[in-house]
């Protein structure tokens, strides 16, 4: 049994016997919290499952935006740790190459960000080199949501199919 197997038959389980999970404004805000949360820590692998299991469910007209929303806030959370806390040791270590870099970032940041996302780049390091350039919140924020929007329909999609 793979792992979004696994997932998909414990969410099951849990939400037949929750009540609270019958609820779809609860389950919605239980699902982007940990999905904020997963995407926010780094941990890879999880958003494809998170996707499946809550498109299973929701329905995926309500999972997709829920999960995509969930990515882009811990995303950008992990983008303003990054830009404001770590900031110095990024260009201390790596300063020659960003400044290489960076005229590139403030011409086609999005388009680099969502196509980095899309094709499955680590999200870690997509968020670093987002947040080491000169790319505005707001800019990072819709090009974060962009780039994971075809992954987790599709994964979504996928689930509403159970």
């Amino acid at each position: 049994m793979g792992i979004v197997e696994a997932t998909t038959e414990l969410l099951q389980q849990v939400a037949l016997g929750i009540p609270l999970f019958h609820n779809e404004l609860i389950l919605g805000a239980l699902v982007f919290a940990v999905t904020a949360g997963v995407v926010g820590l780094c941990i890879p692998g999880l958003l494809m499952p998170i996707s499946f299991s809550a498109g299973m469910l929701m329905d995926s007209w309500l999972a997709i935006p829920t999960v995509a929303a969930g990515a882009m806030l811990g995303s950008h959370a992990l983008f303003l740790l990054a830009r404001n806390g770590m900031r110095g040791a990024l260009e201390r270590r790596f300063g020659h190459r960003i400044d290489r870099f960076q005229p590139h970032m403030a011409r086609y940041g999005i388009a680099y960000t969502a196509g980095l996302r899309i094709i499955g780049t680590p999200h870690v390091l997509v968020t670093l080199a987002s947040a080491a350039g000169r790319l505005r919140h707001s800019s990072f924020a819709l090009a974060s949501f962009i780039g994971f929007l075809p992954a987790i329909a599709l994964s979504a999609g996928a689930g509403s199919a159970f």
